[in-house]
């Protein structure tokens, strides 16, 4: 199966509900803060598609499940195995000196 055009898909409605980025994007932001948000983007830009993609969904409050009917039907240990991944790197990364 091809990925699920998410205008046709069910989540569709909770995505389009989101309150977008003015929920997560607070007032001030400090010069620090923004360096660092920085070097947290650059490392997301580092994985690879399926698992950035996989990773962003979860942390937007998507299930496994749901990623994987959104991602074209995967199945849940597919799923988990990308964010595993993902997960992984990223602490790897966290520890390396920029």
């Amino acid at each position: 199966r091809g990925a699920v055009d998410a205008g046709d898909h069910p989540l569709q409605e909770r995505v389009a509900h989101s309150e977008g980025w003015d929920a997560v994007v607070a007032g001030r932001v400090t010069i620090d803060a923004t360096i660092e948000a920085r070097r947290a983007l650059e490392r997301l830009a580092e994985l690879p598609p399926r698992q950035r993609r996989d990773l962003a969904l979860r942390v937007a409050g998507f299930t496994y499940r749901e990623i994987a009917q959104l991602t074209g039907g995967r199945t849940y240990t597919n799923v988990n195995k990308h964010l595993t991944r993902a997960r992984r790197h990223l602490r790897l990364v966290a520890d390396r000196p920029d």
